[in-house]
């Protein structure tokens, strides 16, 4: 009687469950694994390592038995016929990983086994499933197990667009300091196609600039490769004749092309005839169109409106750094006016970058989000520490060197007020007063010393209710400068080194202080542990 009961309420479980469940028999794989040259589970897991393809072959002996309506609308499957039977119609090339441990569950007579795992529906789209494998009396060497699915897979797209979205704002945000932070045209230009690559997959690209009304090619990556570089470089563009370009003009927004073989306002010569995708993103001064960056695909539809939303701040970052690099030029055309231009250019770059900093200052105070309000922070301490140095500059009577001390005190009283809502902060500075150095020295220290803060901030570990205290000292030794820069927190684990972060984020933070020091003519290490920090030497300039 009590069997009838029981019977009857798993049957009731089983078909109404909301959960996919499948009923599988592991008898044939069980038989098969008695054959195995292997005595232990570490034994059968290196063998399965060795013959990847085996899990696969022993587990397309599992035969399905039943299967409730749950799984069937789950694997798209039009009737229990289609899917009783072997097991091997719904793998994937990615199923391997959880094979193997299905195996060595059945193999150690365990109950459970549980994981994630990629399967395909009859209709041969992939789903990623976690999934839970219990055994009926393992002890009893019974073949029967139940197999119950939980889709995933839209929770795993949230999670890989979460992902992809984080690392195109640290890199966008990284290659932004490092294309404003260049003030030499011909540099800027040759730094825009190297530093965007970084983000999006293009053939070819180019950075266009308007001359009057003609749009000619200032640079160009890729078009040698397609014997297309001499076509490029001397084709003059009159808008009034390509609608693309004419609606890059009117709207101010990119545009992206799908196909440009099919696309009407597109027109197709020989030398560039291999580009079917296409991304234009236009550079502004003010709502003024002065340029383009063209990135172009060999295959057609490569990009999104949303790759061009990504794009869109670095376009901006370098319309500004091109801005702030004809300001320089005509700084050095006017040498007569060399002093009152060179205060000018530092008061308009420190407003242009105050303004910027109003701008994400803005965001930061309208977004609900704990993590954007980290990433627009880290950025407003960026621009804060470049920001600084042209005020320095403009402020004081030197208009090429500033007194190190009286900089980096500047910052550090810029970064702790910029956490003072978030937790107490105590900043400690010993500077060696003699030091002077120039902006092109300036401006990456100060990035450093920002990065390393954020760092701070990000891994020490110190509760919000306890005060961190974040400490730089810069002194002279062997002819050199010699900066250090610690908290009062763990300190770095001593696995952690320029070029082997433990995660990705810590990563992409050292990988610019390391690239920064370098710029500086530096040289960096980690010192691991409390008390430890970051340690690196740069030349005296001006002592």
């Amino acid at each position: 009687m009590e069997n009838k009961v029981f019977n009857e309420r798993y049957n009731v479980l089983f078909h109404n469950s909301a959960i996919a469940i499948l009923e599988e028999d592991f008898g044939e794989v069980i038989e098969a694994l008695q054959f195995l040259p292997v005595h232990s589970d570490t034994q059968l897991s290196a063998y399965l390592n060795e013959h990847p393809k085996m899990a696969r072959e022993l587990m397309s002996k599992v035969r399905i038995v039943d299967v409730n309506p749950a799984a069937l609308k789950l694997f798209e499957a039009e009737s229990k016929d289609q899917f009783l039977g072997s097991l091997g119609r719904i793998l994937s090339k990615e199923t391997s990983r959880f094979l193997q441990e299905e195996l060595i569950a059945v193999y150690r007579k365990k109950e459970t086994v549980e994981g994630e795992t990629i399967n395909l529906t009859f209709g041969g789209k992939p789903v990623h499933l976690l999934i839970s494998v219990s055994f009926f009396c393992a002890e009893a060497s019974t073949s029967r197990a139940l197999v119950s699915m939980v889709d995933i897979t839209d929770r795993k797209q949230r999670e890989r667009a979460a992902e992809k979205r984080r690392f195109l704002s640290e890199t966008i945000q990284e290659i932004t300091m490092v294309v404003t932070g260049e003030v030499d045209r011909d540099r800027l230009l040759d730094l825009v196609l190297e530093q965007v690559r970084r983000i999006v997959d293009f053939t070819s690209g180019s950075v266009k600039l308007f001359h009057d009304h003609i749009l000619k090619a200032e640079r160009s990556l890729g078009h040698k490769e397609r014997g297309a570089f001499e076509f490029v470089m001397n084709h003059e563009i009159d808008p009034l004749y390509y609608p693309v370009i004419q609606q890059t003009i009117e709207t101010g927004e990119p545009v992206v092309i799908g196909d440009a073989h099919t696309y009407s306002g597109w027109t197709v010569f020989p030398a560039t005839a291999y580009i079917r995708s296409v991304i234009y993103l236009p550079l502004l001064d003010g709502e003024k169109v002065v340029g383009e960056i063209a990135l172009e695909h060999e295959l057609p539809n490569m990009y999104t409106t949303e790759d061009a939303e990504h794009l869109k701040p670095f376009a901006a970052a370098v319309s500004l750094a091109l801005k702030n690099s004809t300001l320089y030029r005509q700084l050095y055309d006017a040498l007569q006016q060399r002093e009152v231009l060179l205060r000018e250019l530092h008061h308009r770059v420190k407003n242009n970058l105050a303004l910027v900093n109003s701008l994400v200052n803005l965001q930061y105070a309208k977004t609900k989000d704990r993590e954007t309000e980290e990433i627009l922070a880290k950025i407003q301490r960026k621009i804060s520490s470049i920001l600084l140095v042209h005020e320095k500059l403009y402020m004081g009577g030197d208009l090429k060197y500033i007194k190190l001390c009286d900089y980096l005190h500047a910052l550090l009283q810029e970064l702790a007020a910029s956490e003072s809502g978030h937790r107490r902060i105590a900043v400690n500075e010993e500077i060696e007063s003699s030091l002077f150095y120039s902006i092109e020295r300036l401006i990456p220290l100060g990035l450093i010393i920002a990065e390393l803060f954020t760092n701070s901030l990000k891994y020490a570990e110190i509760p919000v209710e306890q005060l961190l205290e974040f400490t730089v000292t810069v002194t002279i030794s062997a002819g050199r400068a010699l900066c250090f820069v610690a908290d009062n927190g763990k300190g770095f684990s001593p696995d952690v080194r320029f070029g082997n972060p433990l995660n990705d984020s810590e990563g992409i933070g050292l990988s610019l202080v390391e690239s920064l020091a370098r710029q500086i003519d530096g040289d960096a290490e980690i010192l691991p542990g409390p008390g430890g920090g970051v340690r690196f030497s740069f030349p005296l300039e001006r002592v």
